[in-house]
């Protein structure tokens, strides 16, 4: 009897085991693979689960390689909803994630995971698409912060420095909506459909700057308080630009301030350079009160765009060998060659209207201060043009670099070694080296190694299986950093003398 009740508990026991063992809705196999890098878009990707899944409480997202939530994707079940259709909209070039979450018909249990898809990475061919792409855009790009902040500065001098009746803020203010237009389509165009967009940082952002642009266009000319609130709106539209810039995405606030204020001060340089080069004229008679105010607000604006511009390139190049080694880094020391000759013209105006404006004007001649006023507005322009071909090119911050990463971990008396070809986002090599303490090689013993990635900020996961090599090493092969940011890579080893993986967490931050 004793005899019987054992083998009862012990065949629960089982039981048990193997309910907990196919009790969810794991992940059996995908179409497309996990990591795999395609040259076109796919129409649609199949997911098949170990259980049948509950189609009213799962969902499929799509994600950019900035994290950003592209669009929730639509899906059909076949073949008892184990299998699951996903219909992707035409994607452009880059990386992407389709994080999933799926709950199960047979226990309620829900499982989420990632699955990470390349499109035209590794092609020539497709790589070159998209630089004509990203020139059109930093061209669009330049063009909107263009009109977008010296309609706000010019708005400021107005209002701040001079009363007076400007007709080109109309033009300055069409423009600037035109470009912003412009440049919303294109990055809709970029994540491949229109209703995508608003689920984006940087979509959003692009609404709201538009959205606080019609408004203002409707409100400065009415004078009185509602000229005040549409200055407010306007630069506050300046410094939304903050919020999907790099700084943002460092998740740094206080680089996010200083990001702000760059950006409002150049505004306000830009602006007043263009107000004045439009006002000044020769033999004019009240410009001496004008002239101060205005250079002492440029001397403020100045000492916090060299600021905070001084801070930004140290948070975001990070090494100094980077300023020539990446385009963010060229891109950099253009903006500083051309920040240091509009310096060089501020410094003679910022003279001039000292000595020749103190007291009352006495019809000086103000063509050379006019000259300087536009050449110093010429290479605000070509500064915006640096700024907006930055704002498209990964900053190279600390450990951002195309070389291997190495990582080493030691667990159990294991010595593991993660070598990773490249921490862009990107299909990149991972190599997996097992050493016992001593420094002699396990490989014999090793029944398989796994590696796990989770994206830090929630995503969800993915396991793949690594492929010994003749080398003496594992090795797994695609695009798993799929997302810029943080990621845990945890590389699961299963020895034959062990019963339980010998498990190491290492940490590496993913750039584009």
């Amino acid at each position: 009897m004793r005899f019987c009740i054992v083998g009862l508990v012990g065949a629960l026991g089982v039981l048990g085991i193997c309910y907990e063992l196919w009790a969810h809705a794991y992940l059996v196999s995908a179409d497309p693979p996990a990591g795999a890098s395609l040259e076109a878009s796919p129409e649609k990707i199949v997911l098949v689960f170990s259980e049948e899944i509950d189609p009213n409480f799962s969902s499929f997202d799509l994600y950019d390689a900035q994290g950003q939530l592209l669009q929730r994707l639509s899906f059909v079940t076949q073949e008892n909803r184990l299998r699951v259709v996903l219909t992707l909209p035409k994607l452009s070039n880059g990386a992407y994630t389709v994080a999933w979450k799926v709950l199960s018909s047979i226990d309620g249990h829900t499982t989420t995971g990632v699955l990470p898809l390349g499109i035209g990475v590794g092609s020539k061919g497709a790589l070159s698409m998209e630089a004509k792409l990203d020139l059109l855009r930093i061209l669009v790009r330049w063009g909107r912060l263009l009109a977008l902040m010296t309609f706000a500065g010019t708005l400021v001098f107005v209002q701040l420095i001079a009363k007076e009746r400007f007709s080109a803020l109309r033009v300055l203010w069409g423009v600037a909506v035109l470009f912003s237009l412009s440049e919303l389509a294109l990055y809709a165009n970029s994540v491949g459909e229109l209703n995508a967009v608003w689920g984006t940082r940087v979509g959003m952002t692009l609404s709201a700057q538009i959205a606080m642009l019609f408004i203002t266009g409707t409100v400065w000319a009415r004078g009185g308080a509602w000229s005040w609130l549409g200055l407010a709106l306007s630069l506050a539209a300046v410094a939304a630009g903050a919020w999907s810039s790099h700084s943002a995405a460092a998740k740094d606030t206080l680089a996010l301030i200083f990001e702000i204020a760059h950006l409002v001060t150049v505004a306000i340089w830009a602006g007043g350079l263009l107000a004045l080069g439009l006002l000044v004229r020769e033999q004019a008679t009240s410009w001496n009160g004008v002239l101060v105010r205005f250079s002492r607000l440029a001397l403020l604006s100045v000492v916090v765009l060299v600021g905070s511009g001084v801070y930004l390139s140290f948070r975001h190049v990070g090494s100094l060998s980077a300023l020539w080694s990446t385009d963010y880094g060229r891109f950099l020391l253009v903006k500083l060659a051309l920040l240091t000759a509009i310096l060089a013209m501020a410094a003679l105006n910022f003279r001039q209207v000292r000595r020749d404006f103190r007291g009352e004007y006495g019809r000086r001649d103000l063509a050379p201060l006019h000259r300087r006023v536009w050449g110093e507005f010429f290479v605000v322009v070509l500064v915006l043009g640096a700024a907006s071909a930055l704002a498209l090119s990964a900053p190279p911050r600390a450990g951002h670099s195309s070389s291997p990463a190495v990582l080493v971990g030691e667990s159990d008396g294991l010595r593991i070694t993660l070598i990773v070809s490249s921490v862009r986002v990107e299909p990149a090599h991972f190599a997996v080296q097992l050493q016992s303490r001593d420094g002699r090689s396990v490989t014999e013993h090793v029944q398989r190694v796994t590696l796990e990635f989770r994206h830090r900020d929630g995503l969800g996961a993915v396991s793949a299986f690594a492929e010994p090599t003749s080398a003496g090493d594992f090795a797994l092969h695609g695009l798993y950093l799929s997302v810029a940011g943080q990621w845990e890579i945890t590389v699961r080893v299963r020895l034959s003398d062990r019963a339980e993986d010998i498990i190491t967490i290492f940490e590496v931050q993913a750039f584009r």
